[in-house]
């Protein structure tokens, strides 16, 4: 994911503001999806960890460096950080365990972002795998943004699904189970 989706999701709420006549807040938010042009392309961990280095920077007036001595400014453009590998096996661990707290209405919407967002570090055929091995139809010509999308929406739809039920058919209106004791022969005493 990088700063453009964020910058598109921040523009398209000021859009829905503007429309329901909240012109002040919808303006704010323009004013800080503009503040993202610079750094529409870098991935969203290099930008938190920019906005790590510009609070420093604000609080002490210093930016750390690495001890390297200082070079002359260059005008390539630094590539991005590329994200650390990310084991596919744990990867499909941690989706079947979303999918299964999904499937009980419990879903940790972090915790899918968190595996979603390391699913991007994978190849494009592994990603296809983590998908089937999780039992999700994609296309493989999809990419891999279209294909970390199609797993996060089968998801949350069956986490949608079970609330669904569960507002259907409530627990607490569920017939209660039938006892031991309520099956249990009764002996009466014959008054010998």
């Amino acid at each position: 994911m990088t700063v453009a989706m964020i910058e598109q999701h921040i523009r398209d709420l000021a859009k829905l503001l503007r429309t329901s006549k909240a012109t002040a807040v919808a303006g704010e938010l323009d004013q800080i999806a503009d503040g993202f042009r610079p750094f529409l392309e870098l991935p969203l961990a290099g930008f938190a960890g920019f906005l790590v280095r510009a609070d420093e920077f604000a609080r002490t007036g210093q930016v750390a460096t690495t001890g390297a001595k200082p070079r002359a400014a260059s005008t390539r453009v630094p590539k991005a950080p590329r994200p650390p590998k990310v084991d596919s096996a744990a990867l499909v661990a941690g989706l079947k365990s979303c999918d299964e707290q999904a499937s009980r209405g419990e879903l940790n919407q972090e915790e899918l972002n968190g595996w979603l967002t390391s699913a991007q570090a994978l190849s494009k055929p592994d990603l296809i795998e983590v998908a089937r091995t999780l039992e999700i139809r994609i296309r493989t010509s999809d990419s891999k943004p279209k294909i970390s999308e199609a797993i996060r929406q089968a998801i949350e739809k069956r986490h949608g699904s079970k609330l669904r039920s569960q507002m259907i058919h409530p627990p607490e209106l569920a017939e209660p189970a039938h006892s031991a004791e309520l099956t249990k022969p009764q002996v009466v005493d014959g008054g010998e």
